[in-house]
């Protein structure tokens, strides 16, 4: 069984975030299958305020919401590793406001992960204090490229997945488009390889329905779901 849990957390720059959740689970019915032939229907739904209460050793799935969710979810599960998925590093600046920008640069500085326990993947728009501050922590990390290949660790790993990692020509449903992106085939495929090891914990963020085109980015990121599932 699988956690759904819907956390439309934003702050005020990415307000539109916020209807995503509902938006991607509404898509999920019109994706009718998935790339490995498993099982689709083991999962269960929560709101966030609900299942952060609760008691659950289920995988689960946050769906965000902006790219600061995971200050709030991340430390809500047992990882220990986190990969992620990005056009932008999220090092940006002083910690002392956090928010979509910053968030990582938060949970490392807050020792709530380890640096040498990230991995950031897809980044192609940086802040040249981003990259140093990447550099001197010693975060391991793959500019522009969507790797064939990449070590995964047996360690519980927490994915997540900003939208925005994708090619705008893909997923132009989302606030910070970054043309010279991955395609969608490259997105299915690495979650699909990654999801065959331990990983625990998996968000979807930075989608926004306002800015969204025939319900390309949403159907992908429902799509992702069910690979995942």
């Amino acid at each position: 069984m699988i956690d759904i849990v819907k956390v439309p957390l934003s702050d005020d720059r990415t307000i539109n975030t916020r209807s995503a959740p509902s938006v991607i689970l509404n898509q999920m019915r019109h994706v009718w299958g998935n790339e490995t032939d498993k099982p689709m229907d083991n999962y269960t739904v929560y709101e966030w305020d609900t299942w952060k209460t609760m008691e659950s050793s289920n995988k689960v799935i946050f769906l965000g919401g902006d790219h600061s969710i995971p200050l709030s979810t991340f430390p809500k599960t047992k990882a220990s590793r986190l990969v992620v998925f990005d056009s932008h590093f999220d090092l940006y600046g002083s910690i002392d406001k956090p928010f979509h920008g910053n968030w990582l640069k938060v949970l490392i500085e807050r020792n709530i992960v380890k640096p040498c326990n990230i991995t950031v993947l897809g980044v192609r728009a940086w802040d040249k204090t981003e990259l140093a501050y990447a550099r001197e922590k010693g975060i391991e990390y793959v500019l522009f490229d969507c790797p064939s290949s990449v070590k995964i660790s047996d360690e519980p790993t927490y994915l997540s997945i900003d939208i925005d990692v994708i090619d705008p020509a893909y997923a132009p449903g989302t606030g910070y488009m970054e043309p010279g992106g991955w395609s969608s085939r490259n997105l299915l495929d690495i979650v699909k390889t990654f999801c065959n090891n331990n990983i625990i914990a998996m968000d979807i963020v930075e989608v926004d329905p306002t800015r969204d085109f025939n319900d390309m980015t949403s159907k992908l990121a429902a799509k992702v779901i069910k690979e995942f599932l």
